[in-house]
């Protein structure tokens, strides 16, 4: 089973939203590793890399842990239940959260300029009548001859072209075979939307909420070319033969054989930032080239000034663990502001964002998962000084 299915299974066992068919295949998983004599040697290296000074208590996260493996139901839900509403005993908490990722964590601390920062915050979660819902799956795909298919609705193979079948699933638009024509089709997902999507050529590619692709059906040319709005992450399957270029919002393009890159390219961020996580990539704008390695990214400006936008490349204190996090189900707050906050909350969270006087002068730091309800990531973001109300579709934030 692969890593991303495991995360996947997990966040939604400890989440309380798996499916029976999905509790029983993270269980069956997880016997087959109940004769592995180096898990728990395994669990605790996790463990001691994940919590500060080593400082956790096994006594509450082995128990679980063998009867997870034994795949006794009596290790239900209410075990890991809300892991996010930590006491001050929260390193124990949150070593059993780094298990094998046998428990999906929403641990967050929130640091302010003006607080303690070390402090561990401490809040019980709130369920809100006036409440939204976390993003999903979900996306319309547009063809050549203007159709749009929403995809959370058409399962299955919804198009077939000659020899091309396009397989809706599990999140994951497929196509299936080859087409020798140039047609092109777009992928766009609304806020409070993501998906995956795997390309003729083999090349998968997730799109995070209000992001687009549009690409053709069958790559036929000399080169594989696709465009790319907001944000997505590429892994492009190798072709010397054809190399693989993404147009970014016509500002930006980006050349690759073979590599693992996130392109973010949000009009209200400022900036297009393309970051590598394998590979090398060539990354143009205007007249201004750059070759960038793993670990570094490069920056150019969103909206073109009189001169074109600059192109700079950020070689060190790249966060690629921050820059990832959207595609790993999480939020990942390190050292940002509330305006960047809010503007990731309002995309996947689909609201709209309104400030009652003065913008706080506010820095978050820690991650979340995203498949909380609005007011239980309020309820933590609180801690910090700064109110928020929810009005509908509206998140209010007050000083």
């Amino acid at each position: 089973m692969s890593s991303d299915r495991i995360n996947y299974l997990v966040r939604r066992y400890a989440t309380n939203r798996a499916t029976s068919e999905e509790v029983e295949e993270l269980f069956a998983w997880l016997r087959l590793r109940a004769d592995d004599k180096d898990l728990h040697d395994e669990l605790e290296k996790m463990a001691a890399a994940t919590i500060p000074d080593n400082n956790y208590d096994p006594a509450y996260w082995e128990p679980f842990i063998d009867k997870a493996l034994k795949g006794k139901r009596e290790v239900k839900r209410r075990d890991v239940r809300n892991i996010y509403t930590l006491n001050r005993g929260w390193r124990r908490y949150a070593a059993a959260a780094a298990i094998l990722l046998l428990i999906s964590t929403a641990i967050i601390w929130v640091l302010s300029n003006n607080k303690r920062s070390e402090e561990t915050l401490v809040r019980e979660h709130r369920q809100s009548t006036n409440d939204v819902l976390p993003g999903r799956e979900r996306a319309i795909l547009t063809l050549a001859n203007g159709e749009a298919i929403k995809l959370d609705t058409a399962l299955g193979a919804i198009v077939k072209q000659d020899n091309l079948s396009i397989v809706n699933r599990n999140g994951m638009l497929d196509y299936e075979g080859k087409a020798n024509t140039e047609q092109y089709h777009t992928l766009s997902t609304p806020n409070g939307g993501q998906y995956r999507l795997r390309l003729p050529d083999g090349t998968d590619v997730w799109l995070n909420a209000a992001s687009s692709i549009t690409y053709p059906v069958g790559f036929v040319g000399a080169e594989r070319r696709v465009t790319v709005k907001g944000e997505a992450y590429f892994e492009v399957a190798k072709d010397t033969r054809k190399p693989f270029r993404v147009d970014i919002d016509k500002q930006s393009t980006v050349e690759v054989l073979g590599t693992h890159f996130n392109i973010n390219s949000y009009a209200d961020d400022g900036n297009i930032k393309t970051t590598l996580l394998e590979g090398s990539i060539k990354v143009t704008s205007r007249d201004k080239q750059v070759v960038i390695k793993p670990g570094q990214q490069a920056v150019s400006a969103a909206v073109s000034g009189p001169e074109g936008p600059g192109l700079t490349v950020i070689d060190s204190g790249i966060d690629l663990v921050q820059v990832m996090a959207w595609k790993n189900g999480l939020f990942n707050f390190e050292q940002a502001n509330l305006k960047t906050v809010m503007a990731q909350l309002g995309r996947w969270y689909d609201i709209e964002i309104k400030y009652e006087g003065n913008i706080p002068d506010r820095t978050f730091r820690g991650k979340i998962t995203r498949d909380l309800n609005l007011s239980q990531v309020i309820s933590i973001l609180e801690d910090v000084e700064v109110k928020f109300r929810i009005e509908g579709r509206t998140l209010v934030v007050m000083p």
